[in-house]
């Protein structure tokens, strides 16, 4: 009974996904194709994988942030991959991605995640957004251990009361914690991706039960060539697994793309041989669905992955677009097609000859290069010519005290007081008495305290000169006495 009510409200969830397709689909934002890297190299091998991003319109790359690992190569990949208008997402691995011991003070597991998480995403928070929580945490070998993969569907009940599950749902739930709080106190828009693999959807819906805080479904794919259709194959769920994406209200990016005959025991890894053909074939059909769907906002898909890795064991030596830097596979020249990237002329008929796109289809969806247009400097104004006039004016000189003919005791001290004005400043005013200077004034109140001769019937004269910057002189003179 409650399998049947369960069954029932998703339907209810889809019918509303259908009715409001249209709206859902025009408020999607464009999908962009991208690659997986992992780790930053040397700063040639850094510069070189951005520039064939930026060559095939790749616009994005998932990469590796690991705990306690050096990022100098990391941050200077997404440096190059920002600087030709591509964007960088991570894979956020704190400590616990490493501990497969499942302990059980949860308080502390989650406390742990957050504070790395915090100091990791906080340190990249200028190069990077989005932050997945750990990788394909329902592979994890303990995990398995406790549930059956792709059996579980929309169920959460078998998630419950599992002690390595509930492990791991702490650490995401401290990383989510970590990556809200940081973006609440940045204003930046940082968002939390949780990963999903195969048809568990059930996985998603426990981890928000659970308090794990995501923004982002990040969703895993490999379909072979004879693989139904994902915009209506009911082994996902009803109405397939787009429809059921859409119930979540979330966008999504598929983090890892790729054919599923790469998997298969018999996969040649060559060009013309029957499986690899198959698996061109495969994906031709599975970016065809994916850019016909319209029940959810795939923002991004990364084809797991850019280059090969030799130094691996089957399968993972063999996901690559290229064998290396300097060899490609027509696996990048089907996936630069779609992507709207530029391809020569050989490199399309690899992908025309094969009849997985005709050259109207690859045209279609050719991105016309913006080339850029260098701003045209600024005018300056023209500023008017002011002649400059001389200063000629000499300022004008008042001693206010003492009176001209003022008469005092032998010995007596005085203060002379004076005004000076200008028209454009006064620069010092000097007092002398009989010749000699006595004070030099720079502001007002222009003022000299003076002793006078200790004779008698002495005459003293107060001479007072004012200076302006123009070098005009003012000047004042007044008689004393003694008795």
């Amino acid at each position: 009974m409650t399998l049947i009510r369960s069954r029932n409200k998703l339907l209810v969830r889809l019918a509303l996904v259908f009715l409001t397709t249209a709206m859902l689909w025009t408020q999607a934002s464009a999908l962009d194709f991208g690659v997986n890297i992992h780790r930053g190299g040397s700063a040639d091998l850094n510069s070189q994988r951005a520039t064939i991003m930026n060559q095939r319109n790749f616009k994005t790359a998932r990469m590796d942030l690991v705990w306690n690992e050096d990022q100098t190569q990391m941050r200077d990949q997404a440096i190059k991959i920002r600087a030709n208008g591509g964007r960088v997402e991570a894979v956020l691995w704190t400590s616990a991605g490493n501990d497969h011991s499942c302990p059980q003070d949860l308080a502390a597991v989650e406390s742990r995640a957050y504070s790395e998480a915090y100091a990791m995403v906080n340190a990249h928070k200028d190069l990077i957004q989005d932050f997945e929580l750990f990788n394909e945490v329902q592979l994890r070998s303990e995990i398995l251990a406790e549930t059956i993969w792709n059996s579980i569907g929309l169920k959460t009940s078998p998630y419950e009361s599992k002690p390595c599950i509930a492990t791991m749902t702490a650490a995401m739930r401290g990383q989510s914690r970590a990556i809200r709080d940081l973006r609440n106190s940045s204003g930046l828009p940082l968002r939390a991706i949780l990963g999903q693999v195969g048809r568990d959807w059930g996985f998603l819906t426990f981890m928000q039960q659970k308090g794990v805080i995501f923004d982002v479904i990040g969703w895993h794919v490999y379909q072979s060539v004879y693989s139904p259709s994902m915009l209506n194959d009911a082994w996902w769920g009803p109405g397939g697994p787009y429809a059921t994406l859409a119930t979540f209200g979330k966008p999504v990016h598929i983090n890892e793309f790729n054919c599923g005959e790469i998997y298969e025991a018999g996969y040649e890894n060559e060009v013309g041989q029957p499986v690899t053909e198959n698996c061109l074939k495969a994906l031709k059909n599975h970016m065809t669905d994916l850019l016909n769907q319209k029940f959810v906002n795939v923002e991004s898909v990364h084809v797991y992955e850019l280059l090969d890795a030799p130094e691996k064991a089957a399968p993972e030596n063999r996901f690559g677009l290229m064998f290396n830097l300097t060899r490609n596979k027509p696996h990048m020249y089907l996936y630069t097609a779609f992507a709207g990237g530029s391809l020569t002329t050989q490199e399309r008929y690899e992908v025309t000859s094969r009849r997985l796109m005709t050259d109207t289809e690859i045209d279609v969806r050719k991105v016309i290069p913006v080339v850029p247009v260098p701003p045209v400097p600024p005018v300056p104004p023209v500023v008017p010519v002011v002649p400059v006039v001389p200063d000629t004016q000499a300022p004008f000189v008042t001693i206010t005290n003492p009176a001209s003919g003022s008469v005092f005791a032998r010995r007596s001290t005085i203060n002379v007081t004076a005004t000076a004005t200008d028209n454009v400043g006064v620069r010092e005013v000097r007092i002398s008495l009989n010749g000699a200077l006595v004070c030099v004034s720079t502001s007002p109140p222009y003022q000299c305290q003076m002793r006078l001769a200790n004779s008698k019937n002495w005459t003293g004269l107060i001479y007072m000169q004012a200076f302006d910057a123009a070098g005009n002189i003012g000047s004042r003179s007044i008689m004393t006495f003694t008795n």
